[in-house]
């Protein structure tokens, strides 16, 4: 929201501070992101309309890759909280046997159920891959490429207006990317989690049937879980790193390009 106000609001306050305060009158009228329109807005009134009517659009698009990536943020949380329960309950899980009435059944009822459970949690991943992995890769890739820009265009000319521009757009997408790192690397190790849990159990004193059971929520949770570009890609903290290795790379072939 900083860049977007910044970019919203350093053109008409340059306008107004040269038009009011310094008395010019070459002062030029331009727009917040880019100069082009299908009428003529120079001059008149309609120059107001048409800075609002960008200044809207761009705010309208941050809310709405904003909204995006907090619906995101909202299904890991939900997630990570779901495997959290499950590691807290298998590690609080006290085997009863014969010093209760029937507690072998309930052991192994009470332990079916946590494997049950298990095996739901494993399908809002997978739904949640569904929905947002197309977006989720074109948003890395749409990074990559307005990263690279940004440090082109900061290595072709210097203006204090411009450079703090470039820079708060180049920050938010350098945040927006290590954000959805750091959600997905939170996911992977509440899921990683779950085996950790499952070996510090007490699991020596259980009987046949339990310990296979055991074995199959183990296997279960072998496989870290986290968010999907599509097949393509899986995010993680180490994607960061990734992401700026390609963003360099697309940055040096467009300057060999302009040279």
């Amino acid at each position: 929201m900083a860049m977007l106000f910044t970019h919203s609001l350093s053109a008409i306050v340059t306008y107004a501070f040269q038009r009011l305060w310094l008395q010019s009158l070459d002062a030029k009228q331009s727009l917040p992101f880019f100069n082009y329109a299908l009428w003529e807005w120079r001059g008149s009134w309609i120059f107001y309309i048409t800075y609002l009517s960008q200044s809207a659009s761009g705010y309208t698009a941050t809310c709405g890759n904003m909204s995006c990536d907090l619906m995101i943020f909202g299904m890991v949380f939900q997630v990570t909280m779901f495997f959290d329960r499950l590691s807290r309950a298998l590690r609080e899980f006290r085997i009863r046997g014969h010093s209760e009435l029937h507690g072998a059944s309930k052991d192994t009822e009470e332990l079916r159920s946590l494997v049950a459970y298990h095996i739901k949690i494993l399908g809002l991943p997978d739904l949640m891959n569904a929905v947002f992995g197309v977006p989720l890769l074109l948003n890395f890739l749409a990074s990559s490429w307005l990263v690279c820009l940004l440090g082109f265009q900061l290595t072709l000319a210097f203006s204090p207006e411009h450079f703090c521009k470039q820079v708060l757009l180049l920050v938010s997408a350098l945040v927006e990317i290590y954000l959805l790192c750091s959600f997905s690397q939170m996911l992977i190790n509440a899921s990683e989690n779950v085996r950790l849990a499952v070996y510090e159990m007490n699991w020596t004193e259980f009987g046949p049937r339990l310990r296979k059971m055991l074995i199959l929520l183990s296997v279960g949770a072998q496989k870290p879980i986290c968010l999907n570009g599509t097949v393509i890609l899986n995010v993680s903290i180490e994607t960061m790193s990734i992401f700026l290795r390609v963003s360099y790379k697309f940055f040096c072939a467009v300057r060999m390009m302009y040279k």
